[in-house]
């Protein structure tokens, strides 16, 4: 499921994981805070899941750095 997201819907979701909240996720990633929710948005959508919580604890053990590299 991860190889159908983007780079940036990847590095939105790592930050997701370490319990940013989207006004941070913008500044990190230079950003609107409007297109950190449609990344959000995105994100759930692709990885089948409701919400943030749901999204967050299906990558726990996920190795952002590998995903980030292709």
């Amino acid at each position: 499921m991860l190889h159908t997201l983007t780079r940036r819907q990847l590095l939105v979701l790592k930050s997701m994981a370490q319990g940013a909240a989207n006004k941070q996720i913008a500044y990190d990633l230079n950003i609107s805070e409007t297109t950190v929710k449609s990344h959000v948005s995105a994100i759930l959508k692709k990885l089948g899941v409701h919400n943030r919580i749901q999204a967050v604890v299906g990558v726990t053990n996920i190795d952002f750095d590998r995903y980030l590299k292709r």
